[in-house]
């Protein structure tokens, strides 16, 4: 219900799929394609409503901030893996969820750039 009434109010809505104090990778990719999924289903169930409301998802490319991240669990690798199976599985839903942020930006080095570019950017 949060979620739609959010989405109610805004253009775009940003999820912040980090922190989340998970301990493995395979675990954060699932939580962030829980976070995505759920995220474009509660949009997509407002129809007419939801018109023009976006969603991004932002993914962690910050040092570790214990306990909430650990840069080896929750990285572009595994947060796009996520994103791209909540995707696949929130068909129409899915056009809800217009890109992915990085956070933070001036904290992203050259191989988060290439994981992100090689991940998300040239593979659509």
């Amino acid at each position: 219900d949060y979620k739609r009434s959010v989405a109610l109010l805004v253009d775009q809505m940003v999820v912040m799929a980090y922190n989340s104090g998970l301990s493995t990778p395979g675990d954060y990719t699932i939580w962030a394609a829980y976070q995505t999924e759920t995220f474009a289903q509660a949009v997509a169930e407002l129809g007419a409503g939801a018109l023009g409301t976006e969603i991004i998802i932002g993914i962690p490319t910050y040092g570790a901030e214990p306990p909430g991240h650990d840069p080896g669990v929750e990285n572009v690798i595994s947060a796009v893996e996520g994103v791209k199976v909540a995707l696949e599985r929130s068909e129409d839903a899915a056009d809800f969820v217009t890109g992915i942020a990085l956070y933070a930006g001036w904290e992203t080095d050259d191989q988060e750039w290439t994981d992100f570019l090689n991940s998300w950017v040239n593979a659509q």
